[in-house]
């Protein structure tokens, strides 16, 4: 065949060369991602990846074209689907490993900045409740102080103008713890509440979270003893992060039924099942009355295969005598257990006995027994056992009496 010749064929079945390339494509880029993902399986051994990504996408394309393809010859479609199967989950999981590798990093982004909003949310509560609850307390707790401070006051006039002895000591103190109370609730009024909204970079916003706490943290130690249990510290409450063992966070992204995660295992799956399906869906399409045809034509078969009693094997034993070649005989067997003796052929050793006596004018008696390879047969042996593949006896002959 020439050239000319070649590509004009090839140019007539344009068609199936074009959805083998598809199929080609397909596979190789599913072959990309099981590679990436075998390699975090075989703790990042090249070689072994290499390997197993050929085997099992060469696999898959093999059986699938046998599976698909109608040839000469009986297939056991069924278990060519069923091994497609098999290697279609290994690939499908490798594949999906390969895809969440490579959006890793920006799946950790999205996480790390939902868990961040999340946090600076439940951050915002906390502490605005925490200072809101210590400003009452601290009021109060002035308002208290106020009164007792005035009511001393009161007694250090009534002193003085009874000129009765007074210490002052009770008034100082007093004075000290309402100073106190008062620069703890400037100090709680002036505290910058969280916006509403983290910062766009998270760096940003991680800064400004461990400046919130801990401004409120110093705030909680300024508080007087007897009013720190009224009002608790806000403790910061970190989100679940993805683990860095791949398998790990892909397994806990899939529980937890992440959008990208589902999506790419969906791909992974597509990518292995569409070249086998676009095979199956292009394969020669067979008509109604073809189909109802075959199934007529498989359930007669199952019918006489249930119905028709089932015939006995028999085999064939031939019978020769030596220096008497033109007398022959044969004599049929079942071929189920041990099969005759050689006693069971008297009748037929008395017929040649007879057919030699009539050839040689003498009366002939059999003596002896051998297989075609001159082996003596044994009596007390299973006659089959003993034969050749060519089932011949040999007998020899000798006159009576001799």
């Amino acid at each position: 065949m020439t050239d000319i010749s070649k590509i004009k064929s090839l140019l007539a079945d344009w068609r199936s060369h074009l959805l083998e390339l598809f199929i080609a494509a397909l596979t190789v880029c599913s072959g990309l991602t099981t590679f990436i993902g075998a390699r975090n399986l075989v703790n990042d051994s090249w070689l072994v990846a290499a390997l197993f990504t050929a085997g099992i996408q060469g696999s898959m394309y093999v059986v699938a074209y046998y599976a698909t393809t109608k040839k000469k010859g009986t297939r056991r479609t069924l278990s060519l689907y069923f091994a497609w199967m098999l290697l279609a989950i290994f690939s499908v999981y490798s594949s999906a490993l390969g895809m969440f590798e490579l959006q890793l990093a920006s799946l950790r982004n999205d996480h790390q900045r939902a868990s961040l909003t999340a946090e600076w949310r439940a951050a915002v509560d906390h502490i605005s409740s925490f200072r809101a609850q210590a400003l009452a307390i601290v009021r109060a707790k002035a308002r208290e102080t106020s009164l007792l401070l005035t009511f001393e006051r009161n007694r250090e006039r009534s002193a003085r103008r009874s000129r009765l002895p007074y210490s002052p000591r009770e008034r100082q103190t007093l004075n000290a713890r309402l100073a106190a109370l008062t620069e703890t609730e400037r100090r709680f009024a002036a505290m910058r509440p969280l916006a509403s909204a983290p910062p766009d970079r998270i760096p940003d916003a991680t800064a400004a979270l461990d400046a919130a706490f801990a401004q409120a943290a110093d705030l909680h130690s300024a508080l007087p003893d007897d009013c720190r249990a009224q009002a608790p510290l806000p403790r910061r409450s970190f989100g679940q992060t993805i683990p860095e063992d791949l398998q790990k966070a892909f397994w806990m992204e899939l529980q937890s039924r992440s959008a990208p995660a589902l999506l790419i295992t969906l791909i992974a799956f597509l990518l292995d099942f569409l070249p086998i399906a676009v095979r199956y869906a292009c394969r020669e399409r067979r008509s109604l009355a073809q189909v109802i045809r075959d199934l007529r034509l498989a359930s007669k078969k199952v019918w006489s295969a249930l119905s028709l009693p089932l015939e006995r094997e028999h085999v064939i034993v031939r019978i020769e005598v030596y220096d008497f070649d033109e007398i022959e005989s044969q004599a049929t067997f079942a071929a189920e257990g041990a099969g005759p003796y050689l006693a069971d052929l008297k009748r037929l050793f008395e017929a040649v006995e007879r057919a030699v006596s009539d050839v040689s004018g003498k009366r002939m008696e059999v003596v002896e027994a051998r297989t075609s390879s001159n082996e003596r047969i044994l009596p007390d042996s299973p006659l089959l056992a003993q034969l050749e593949s060519d089932l011949t006896v040999r007998l020899r002959v000798e006159p009576a009496g001799a």
